[in-house]
């Protein structure tokens, strides 16, 4: 066991050349204090001074506590003063005038400004091309780095290279021109800082330099928010919007994949699955011709707590007509599709629809539409210091006992989410979102942090959701650092401990807390364009400091690698729009509750959606988490980073490891699959064939009741587990699945169904529908494929309410005929989910589907039966079981 050992990083003057890593958190922090924008960056510019003139002692290791105090009081100066910073700069401008020596002593700083604007000009105009093309590309055009990498034709990693050699240039020929002294040039790049105008920038550039050249220095190098030439930069991975139909739960329960469905109901977006969920429209009918109407839907309107409400508005997505609810909440609305949605009519006053209804003409449901008051919020989200956090996403939360309040099915209505992201001055907007007792707002950071406030039932603009984290005891702190293979900070690293996962700083320094890392006996660290590295410990591991050097540093391997390829059928014509992704990923660790793998990471692939979330979630759960997800694969992510065939066939798959690795390809609306040999990473031109006979060209088949009735109007939906992780997280297990599916084929009405082009191998059936519970058959299943019978129970569906609450019944279990345990089902119009139990909240647990096949519930009181309950068998109506 190596002793306790001073850790010299805790206790130390600060380093002025690291100022770079923290002035934009300064500006935001000065933003979050002042509205004046000019007056903000005042304030930036005084505390950055006089750090570099008179540097801290450091007694925790960073500097933001003395830069936020020293920041404050020159706010709170500027507010005692009369007309603030504006009258002192006024003051120094006549000094400068009048006061001789110290005015000539300023000017002499304004020229050493200018004359290191000159310089800065000239330097980059006399770097060596590709490497000058490639900082103009970043700096004056803004491309992020993958771009530049496709425009230039180059590897994502050579575009990094050259930035970072053509910045460490300048840093060079800066510090050789000063004799060495960098807080010279320093000192005169920071009132640069501020510059805005073009006008000042070209004053700033000299005489005879091009505009591009000075504005590219000037905006971008010098106002980019961080002072790219006091430190090698490397980019991060980029964020991709990852809209997902999930379906989450941190209860201690099992829960299958949900309904493979369109992204339709969650943001707009049309899919071949959405046939039957038309996006939600609110245009107005046209005044020229009388709408022809195709048949009436009935429906009902609730409120939030699953009353009937009268008087509300409806109109249908296709917008034809308006119908209003009645005093029982009922409506009916005549339209002219045969499938579509209802909800609140445009304009409905002071509604807000928190679940539109559906419907089909060929089904007799009625359509359920939930409405709640509307209301809007606007507000600001901080950091712990009270910097204002940009690009902070925000979601609305409905209560958890939501579901319970109501006495019938949702099967005929869609769940919908509110999200909003804070823009540069941290601040966010939510419009006509519902208000709901005991509805929650979230902020999440990358990193895992959350805050939550709870919601007010009127609209308001003055929200605050402030980030607070504590401090890490230095007995469970490990302080360490990521380098790149050159020794430089890996900026935005990922360093992965056990059950931990956290992102690096700008400069590639990390704090692990030990106390979440569990019994691990290694670090990992992966980073965009790089291959993964890691560093035992010297002695057993886990949560032991003692385990670990004092300030362990771990450098990352040669830059990652490829495989490139086309994809060709056995005639050797090329093969678009197929998805690739690894079959043997490598795995690195996770974040929250969602696995990262070293080439997802690497490729440069964004996080998957809700990790963060689930993170925050982990550290502040008192009780086991098993949580679980199941949803579609629509974005590739760094937990299933995936790439698609372009229209010749070709792919590039980015981010691998020094090793081989088999493939798997399926095909445009699952129309073919294969996986490939072993490939060694690297290679080129690689040529995948599919291979013949491993599809079925036509699937038909029919679905029928157990009594072998047809089922009329069901869906038939092939999907693949793309992702299927069982593991460890902290405080409890995860189990993670992500599909991707095809078309559905539906029932006819002898319940007959055809499907095209199927592979014989790995895919599954989603088949759900109006009066069945969801099943999932495979295709082994498939015995002769052109009669392809499948049996499926019907649905029953089913609420409990405990009258005695003092009983502590909080559950609900269900059995069949011989005991053997079943699914409960929670079924919305855009998916279920399937659990082994129903929570009991507030007494209620709201309507959940079984099938005929159950026989009994069960009433639990954690783990002891309190009673059985018989269950009617069929009945079309809510079986409502009081106790």
């Amino acid at each position: 066991m190596r002793p306790t050992q001073p850790d010299p990083t805790r206790s130390a003057r600060f380093d002025p050349t690291q100022l770079d890593r923290h002035i934009e958190w300064l500006r935001r922090l000065a933003r979050g204090l002042v509205y004046d924008t000019s007056l903000a960056d005042d304030l930036v510019q005084e505390t950055a001074l006089a750090a570099i003139k008179t540097p801290p002692v450091l007694s925790d290791g960073s500097p933001r506590p003395w830069l936020a105090r020293v920041l404050r009081n020159r706010a709170a100066h500027a507010a005692r003063t009369a007309s603030g910073l504006e009258a002192a700069k006024s003051v120094r401008k006549d000094e400068l005038r009048t006061q001789g020596p110290q005015g000539e002593s300023q000017a002499h700083g304004a020229i050493h400004e200018l004359r290191t604007g000159q310089t800065l000009a000239e330097l980059v105009l006399k770097l060596r091309e590709p490497t000058r093309s490639t900082l103009l590309l970043r700096y004056w055009d803004d491309l992020p780095p993958r771009k530049i990498a496709k425009r230039q034709g180059i590897p994502l990693s050579t575009v990094k290279s050259r930035l970072a050699r053509g910045l460490d240039q300048l840093r060079s020929e800066l510090d050789s021109r000063n004799n060495g002294d960098r807080s010279a040039w320093l000192l005169a790049v920071l009132p640069m800082a501020r510059a805005k105008s073009g006008a000042a920038l070209l004053t700033l550039g000299g005489i005879g330099m091009q505009a591009k050249a000075i504005t590219m220095l000037g905006a971008a190098t010098l106002l980019g928010g961080t002072f790219y030439l006091l430190t090698p930069t490397k980019e991060a991975a980029p964020v991709l919007q990852d809209s997902v139909l999930a379906v989450e739960t941190s209860e201690p329960q099992r829960q299958v994949a949900s309904e493979p469905v369109g992204r339709g109901a969650l943001n707009g977006e049309r899919t071949a699955l959405d046939a039957d969920l038309p996006s939600a429209s609110t245009a107005s009918p046209s005044l020229d011709a009388a709408p022809s109407f195709s048949h009436t839907v009935e429906g009902i309107v609730l409120g939030a707590d699953g009353r009937r409400i009268a008087r509300v508005p409806i109109q249908s997505s296709s917008g034809e007509t308006v119908a209003t609810s009645d005093a029982n909440g009922r409506f009916s609305l005549d339209v002219a599709t045969a499938r579509g949605q209802v909800e609140c009519a445009k304009g409905a006053a002071n509604w807000v629809t928190v679940r539109p209804g559906t419907f089909n003409k060929e089904e007799s449901a009625e359509a359920l539409v939930i409405v709640a008051a509307s209301v809007g919020f606007a507000g600001v989200v901080v950091d712990e210091w009270g910097a204002v956090e940009s690009g902070i996403d925000l979601i609305l939360d409905l209560p958890s006992d939501f579901d319970s309040r109501f006495d019938e099915s949702q099967a005929k209505s869609i769940r919908r989410d509110w999200r909003a992201s804070t823009d540069a001055e941290g601040r966010f907007l939510l419009e006509d979102v519902p208000a709901i007792a005991g509805a929650t707002l979230e902020a999440t950071r990358g990193a895992g942090e959350s805050v939550r406030i709870d919601l007010p039932m009127e609209s308001r603009q003055d929200l605050r959701l402030e980030f607070s984290s504590a401090p890490i005891p230095d007995a469970a702190r490990l302080d360490g650092r990521v380098l790149y293979p050159d020794g430089t900070g890996a900026g935005g690293a990922y360093v992965a401990m056990g059950y931990e996962t956290i992102i690096a700083d700008e400069d590639g320094r990390f704090a692990l807390d030990l106390r979440a890392t569990g019994s691990a006996t290694q670090i990992k660290a992966a980073a965009v364009g790089f291959q993964p590295a890691q560093l035992k410990s010297d002695g057993d591991g886990g949560n032991e400091r003692n385990s670990w050097p004092v300030s362990p540093e771990i450098r990352l391997k040669a830059p990652s690698l490829s495989i490139e390829g086309t994809l060709v059928d056995s005639e050797g014509k090329p093969q678009p729009g197929a998805r690739v992704w690894i079959h043997d990923a490598t795995d690195f660790g996770v974040l929250g509750t969602f696995p990262l793998i070293a080439e997802g990471i690497a490729g440069g692939f964004a996080d998957p959606a809700g990790a963060g979330r689930s993170r925050g979630r982990l550290a502040a759960a008192e009780e086991p988490v098993n949580e679980n997800s199941a949803t579609g694969a629509f974005e590739p992510t760094s937990m299933l980073p995936f790439v698609v065939t372009d229209e010749r066939g070709e792919f590039k798959f980015d981010g691998l490891l020094d090793r081989s690795y088999v493939l798997n390809v399926m095909g445009p609306n699952l129309s073919f699959g294969m996986q490939s040999k072993p490939i060694a990473a690297g290679q080129r031109r690689q040529r995948l064939e599919l291979p013949e006979g491993r599809v079925f060209p036509e699937v038909r088949g029919q679905i029928v009741t157990r009594y072998g009735r047809p089922l009329p109007g069901v869906n038939l939906t092939p999907w693949i587990a793309a992702l299927s992780k069982d593991q460890n997280v902290r405080g409890g297990t995860s189990s993670i699945t992500r599909f991707f599916y095809a078309t559905a084929a539906k029932t006819d009405a002898e319940g007959r169904f055809t499907l095209k082009s199927v592979p014989k191998r790995y895919v599954e059936f989603w088949i759900a529908g109006d009066g069945v519970t969801p099943l999932s058959k495979s295709v082994d299943d498939i015995d002769d494929p052109l009669n392809f019978m499948i049996e499926m129970a019907a649905r029953i569906e089913v609420s409990v309410e405990i009258m005695d609450p003092t009983s502590g019944i909080d559950r609900v279990t269900a059995q069949g005929f011989h005991d053997e345990p079943m699914d409960l089902v929670r079924i919305y119009a855009d998916g279920s989910s399937n659990d082994s139990s129903i929570a009991v909240e507030n007494g209620r647990t709201g309507v959940f589907a079984l099938t005929t096949d159950a026989a009994t519930l069960t009433l639990m009181r954690g783990q002891e039966a309190v009673e059985v309950i018989q269950l009617d068998g069929y009945t079309d109506q809510v079986q409502k079981v009081v106790y």
